[in-house]
């Protein structure tokens, strides 16, 4: 048994019968300063045991997760600590995290943004093959001003590479601990940025791969810039308010851009440029008086002859505690009970005015065709079916039992 208190965590992390483990940590968690005591403490943030003398894997435990997470290999372990040691961090910091890349290339610092597949790991490393500093590929703090925080975590690359000599070129000189899956980038690497390097963001950036065609930017009004940055926040319960005020205060100073590409090596020659053309966001989304004067329009259409509801369907409304702000000419709803943040376009914020009385899916497609009889009666079904779907999956409408006739 081996506890190691990692900087800016109140509790030690606990090794129990994983001796090769252990051993790659301390080598994995190279930037992120740790003391080593081989006398146990009382309590343990993070514990992790070996199942079957490390053969079959390891179990990783803490107190806020619903039950231990099984890794199979020592890279799959890794990766879940560094997770859960950024997850404690937080907690005891009340810092907010992204999940995201950052690097650094002379005075500026970017933000890399995108789903599964997006690419922001390869792109990293990439660009770190150009000279560029990795601030992380998957999980970034963002400070009370809206700073990035590195955790001085490696990039992990997901096998097989894409083409690009560059890379092939730069990783074997720069390989950390590997299973066939994925490969690391050696985590002594100087083009690492150390735990707690604090880098003022200019930029961000929405990652869209392609398949083929030219790498190209598009800038993004800051309501664009805020539905999409506001996802990739890794929420606490209770967090949402705050999440909501810090994404709306960077978009207030940072320019955000879509960036589609195919080409490895076309990206990040573009990203080290980065046309300063794109620095100047469009202007933000105004909503225009014939908008405003739709609620109303929908308001009185409802408050006509509607057919009494069916006793067989069921009815929503809005969930108490939640809070909407409008913000750069849309709405945000958010809920400090959970981690939900949710933005709606423009169709969207007409329902959950709405939504303010009982309100069920068919009536609100009859509405929303009223409202929008150039819309085809097919995709406003099939969009009102989704907003509710995804409002009920983040609680921000419930049920109303007594209003279904």
């Amino acid at each position: 048994m081996t506890d190691v208190l990692f900087a800016g965590i109140r509790l030690p992390v606990r090794f129990l019968q994983c001796p090769v483990l252990f051993g790659q940590a301390l080598d994995f968690f190279h930037a992120w300063p740790f003391e080593v005591f081989q006398t146990p403490a009382v309590e343990c943030s993070i514990q992790v045991t070996a199942s079957g003398q490390e053969a079959t894997g390891y179990d990783i435990n803490a107190p806020w997760l619903n039950a231990p997470l099984h890794e199979p290999t020592v890279t799959s372990a890794l990766c879940s600590l560094s997770i859960e040691l950024v997850a404690a961090f937080c907690k005891e910091h009340d810092m907010l995290c992204l999940h995201a890349a950052a690097m650094g290339f002379q005075e500026e610092h970017t933000l890399l943004l995108g789903g599964n597949h997006a690419g922001k790991s390869t792109l990293i490393a990439r660009l770190m093959a150009d000279g560029c500093t990795s601030y992380g590929d998957d999980l970034i703090g963002i400070t009370a001003r809206g700073d990035i925080f590195s955790f001085g975590i490696a990039p992990r690359l997901r096998l097989p590479l894409p083409p690009s000599s560059p890379l092939l070129d730069f990783l074997p000189q720069h390989k950390g601990i590997g299973d066939g899956r994925y490969q690391y980038i050696k985590a002594d690497s100087p083009l690492v940025a150390p735990f707690g390097h604090i880098a003022p963001l200019t930029r961000i950036v929405m990652l869209e791969r392609r398949s083929d065609g030219p790498a190209k930017f598009i800038p993004l009004t800051q309501a664009s810039g805020l539905q999409g940055l506001l996802p990739h926040y890794i929420m606490q319960r209770g967090t949402a308010e705050a999440v909501f005020r810090q994404a709306s205060s960077i978009m207030q100073h940072i320019p955000a851009t879509c960036f589609r590409y195919a080409s490895l090596d076309e990206a990040a020659s573009l990203l080290k440029q980065f046309p300063a053309e794109i620095h100047a966001a469009p202007p933000a989304e105004t909503v225009s008086p014939s908008y405003r004067g739709r609620t109303r329009r929908l308001r009185a259409i409802r408050s006509r002859a509607m057919k009494p509801r069916p006793r067989a369907l069921q009815c929503y409304v809005q969930a108490p505690g939640v809070q909407a702000f409008s913000q750069y000419g849309s709405l945000f709803l958010t809920d400090s009970s959970s981690d939900a943040v949710f933005g709606l376009n423009r169709p969207g914020e007409l329902l959950w005015n709405m939504l303010e009385q009982p309100l069920c899916e068919q009536e609100a497609s009859l509405l929303l065709q009223e409202a929008f009889p150039a819309i085809s009666r097919s995709r406003i079904q099939r969009d009102v079916e989704d907003l509710f779907s995804r409002l009920k999956h983040k609680k921000l409408i419930v049920l109303c039992r007594d209003s279904k006739n």
